[in-house]
């Protein structure tokens, strides 16, 4: 229906399920979709529907999974929930979470809602009440169905569907979810939320996760030095899985008071959760080409303060090893008070101060690292980007040049580098993927992600080599689509991948496998 329902790169609307063969991507409904019954026009924009493709994306149909005349769903995220053993179509469900706000422009809870799938698809839902939940987040904080869920808001982030036959969302535990400062926010924490089928509807409940952070001590006293938002991965068997928050540690030093990652790992199922040790910038020299392509803080120039760059984008899978991927970029904080460590440099190129300088050894690296907390974490630099997100925010770098900064609106938008990455089913390779524009297209040839295209690199697990073809698949050299040719904005890329080479050709693909 309109672009706000994308913003956020670690939602999960595209998943792939291999039992299946289907494709599922979860979206506000479009302009031209009839909900049944209608709904009131104020209201129409919260309808949310499911795209699938059959026979791995070779026919499509839709069906609507959520409509409320008076909770409006927003952020959509989801998949498909397929009955262990199950290979038929028509036997699986789609399962979608997200947040809901209402006629007071207000944030009110959070649906969660299940659709058995027909085919064809149907533009009405299921029951109101056991297929599509309200959860509100004033009290009781639940309903009937699900009797033991508590305040939360926002269960927008990394979806997740396993072999196990659950399904989980993350969502944010905060003070005040309407709160317009960082006090009255409040920022806590994250809850994951697991749907268990029952007799034909989804029964959740919730678990709590509270990270170690900082608080500050001089302005706004008592809030967290941390990202709001939080991540989530697993292996296929739902067995071993991994919550990630980024911020300040309590207890890091010297170049670990950043907000990095602070890493919760279960290996029973998410029946107990144990916390993980993070990456250590303090030792060795691993991570040093990350740690020389930023400046030190203004008090301590001789070390560098990582600051995991979330608006660029942050995502996590889990490999065949399961071992925890974490690809991102980083900044260097400017300063290293604990109140303070969020802010970092700009560098003047042209007209315009850019978070990074882009020059030899200070680009803007993409970097996986992968680890389980048992030993030191590795790190393999992917690629270097050369364009980053303009700003949102009138007056702030990048403004003027944003494509999505129509001024007649009162909430613009920015399409960032939204980092995310994928594996094979069977774990033994990866995908990157990242938005970046060509800059001799963009306004007098800036860094700003103003016309960006899909590029990919993958990993072999087996010797950590990195592929030497960086493909642009939105801007290939013939058989592009003009529509999404330096418009591929707000992208998405699923989990998991299809793998479409096999293992007994691995003499003729000798460069693809290890041997």
């Amino acid at each position: 229906m309109n672009v706000f329902g994308m913003l956020v790169s670690n939602q999960k609307p595209l998943q792939y399920n291999r039992f299946l063969k289907v494709f599922s991507f979860i979206q506000r409904k479009s302009q031209t979709y009839v909900t049944n019954p209608v709904l009131p026009a104020n209201a129409q924009s919260g309808a949310i529907v499911a795209m699938l493709g059959k026979n791995d994306g070779a026919t499509w149909d839709s069906t609507l999974v959520n409509a409320d005349a008076s909770n409006w769903s927003r952020y959509p995220q989801g998949g498909i929930y397929n009955p262990p053993g199950n290979t038929t179509y028509t036997n699986a469900f789609v399962v979608v979470s997200g947040p809901c706000t209402s006629a007071a422009n207000s944030w009110v809870g959070s649906y969660f809602s299940s659709k058995k799938i027909t085919s064809p698809g149907t533009n009405s839902t299921g029951v109101v009440g056991s297929e599509q939940q309200f959860i509100p987040n004033t009290a009781p904080f639940n309903n009937a169905t699900s009797p033991a869920m508590k305040k939360q808001d926002f269960p927008r982030y990394s979806f997740a569907s396993t072999d196990d036959g659950m399904v989980r969302s993350l969502s944010e535990i905060c003070n005040d979810i309407n709160g317009t400062t960082n006090s009255a926010f409040g920022i806590r924490g994250a809850a994951m939320n697991k749907g268990v089928f029952n007799s034909g509807v989804f029964v959740w409940s919730y678990d709590s996760f509270i990270p170690p952070v900082v608080a500050r001590t001089v302005a706004e006293p008592g809030t967290k030095s941390m990202w709001g938002t939080p991540y989530m991965a697993w292996n296929d068997a739902g067995t071993v899985g991994y919550v990630m928050f980024l911020g300040q540690r309590v207890g890091s030093t010297n170049q670990n008071v950043g907000w990095q990652p602070i890493i919760y790992k279960t290996t029973n199922s998410g029946n107990a959760w144990v916390l993980v040790n993070g990456i250590d910038f303090n030792t060795g020299t691993a991570y040093d080409k990350l740690l020389n392509s930023m400046n030190g803080p203004n008090t301590n120039t001789t070390i560098s303060i990582p600051f995991f760059k979330a608006d660029e984008g942050v995502d996590l899978i889990v490999d065949n090893t399961n071992k925890l991927h974490i690809v991102t970029t980083a900044v260097g904080c400017a300063k290293q008070h604990p109140d303070s460590v969020e802010y970092t440099y700009q560098y003047p190129k042209g007209t315009e101060n850019m978070a990074w300088f882009y020059a030899n050894g200070a680009w803007p690296y993409l970097v996986d690292f992968s680890g389980d907390g048992t030993a030191a974490w590795g790190m393999k630099v992917i690629d270097s980007l050369g364009t980053e997100g303009p700003s949102d925010v009138s007056g702030d770098p990048g403004f003027s040049s944003n494509p999505w900064s129509n001024q007649s609106q009162s909430n613009p938008v920015a399409s960032t580098d939204r980092i995310q990455i994928s594996r094979s089913y069977d774990g033994e390779f990866i995908t990157y993927s990242w938005a970046e524009s060509d800059t001799t297209l963009t306004t007098g040839a800036t860094k700003w992600n103003e016309f960006p295209n899909i590029h990919q690199r993958a990993l072999r697990l087996c010797d950590g080599a990195v592929s030497t073809d960086e493909l642009i698949i939105s801007s290939p050299s013939t058989g592009f689509n003009a529509r999404v040719r330096d418009k591929a904005y707000f992208h998405f890329m699923g989990s998991t991948c299809i793998r479409r080479f096999y293992k007994y050709y691995c003499n003729i693909y000798s460069s693809l496998y290890c041997i």
